[in-house]
């Protein structure tokens, strides 16, 4: 059997051009998450009006925090770092959650308060819609296990082989030619990850809660 010989310059320089695309055509994916030309598509401004005769820093660093982490995490999926890309992305709408819960006067134990918790709790008081079909409040529920797989390796728990192999969801892959292909780790669900916490941090930017008492 006569083994084809594969000339290593040229699948790299095909690899590096098609690098270049992808990161093109993802940059292009989140340009279309700026819903009717009305936020800037890397970027998040999550200003919103609150009592000025309470200023609080507590309420910019998280306005802040919610830009800083979705701006960062756009650029995880443009370069291929898509598992921080879902962690950053949710780590965004927790941000953003907080901020609506602290304004609703709702959220209790603030250093314990845990994604999940945060989600909970904004059903009870109205930041989040309580209906768990509500599209919104399920794509935060989506985002929290997506999440929780990641950093807690509950999917090499539940489901080691997938982990491990390219035949799972969160896996993507791409065919280089020359017998080769390229495995994307997680780019399906950090794709997911991006419009779900734009819908939510839409939504919570645009419905403000009043605090209750």
């Amino acid at each position: 059997m006569i083994r084809k010989r594969i000339n290593i310059k040229q699948v790299l320089r095909e690899k590096n051009a098609r690098d270049e695309t992808d990161r093109i055509s993802r940059i292009r994916e989140i340009r279309k998450f700026d819903t009717q030309g009305k936020f800037h598509a890397f970027s998040f401004d999550f200003e919103t009006i609150h009592d000025l005769d309470k200023e609080d820093p507590v309420y910019d660093a998280l306005a802040w925090h919610v830009d800083d982490m979705w701006h960062e995490a756009c650029w995880c999926y443009v370069w291929g770092m898509f598992r921080g890309c879902i962690v950053l992305a949710v780590g965004a709408v927790e941000a953003g959650l907080k901020y609506r819960l602290r304004e609703a006067g709702q959220l209790e134990d603030e250093k314990n308060a845990t994604f999940g918790t945060c989600i909970g709790n904004a059903q009870r008081c109205g930041v989040l819609p309580a209906q768990q079909q509500n599209p919104v409040t399920r794509a935060a529920c989506e985002l929290n296990t997506l999440r929780n797989n990641i950093i807690h390796a509950n999917k090499a728990r539940r489901d080691p082989e997938s982990a491990l192999s390219s035949d799972g969801l969160e896996h993507e892959t791409v065919e280089m030619g020359h017998g080769l292909y390229l495995i994307h780790e997680f780019r399906p669900g950090a794709r997911d990850a991006l419009k779900d916490s734009r819908a939510v941090l839409v939504y919570l930017k645009r419905h403000k809660v009043h605090p209750m008492s």
